[in-house]
């Protein structure tokens, strides 16, 4: 019993794999230029199609933006430490100072 469950469950896991791996066609219009430039990129090996290329620059646009919202929460964050009370008193001749220290070795 406990064979056919492992079995099945393998099974459903292979499907769902193999269900994910599944490519969508769509047509996705290029201008004329976008075009050109996207055929250049494949005759001169870069890639090994244009839909290579688009995929390659699709997972990248989509990395950069989550870069970008990473780097706009580190923002806030540095400015909501900055906005503290205590730390509102430290000027920026203490910061030179304690930058000096350190760089020598104090």
């Amino acid at each position: 019993m406990a064979i056919r469950a492992a079995k099945a469950r393998a099974k459903i896991n292979y499907l769902v794999v193999d269900f994910r791996l599944q490519m969508i066609e769509m047509n996705i219009p290029l201008n004329a230029e976008l075009e050109q430039l996207a055929q250049e990129q494949v005759e001169q090996g870069n890639y090994a199609s244009v839909e290579a290329l688009l995929t390659e620059a699709l997972l990248y646009f989509l990395d950069s933006k989550k870069r970008q919202s990473f780097s706009q929460k580190v923002s806030d964050l540095f400015e909501q430490t900055q906005s503290l009370p205590h730390l509102q008193s430290i000027s920026d001749d203490d910061i030179s100072a304690e930058i000096e220290a350190y760089r020598s070795g104090k």
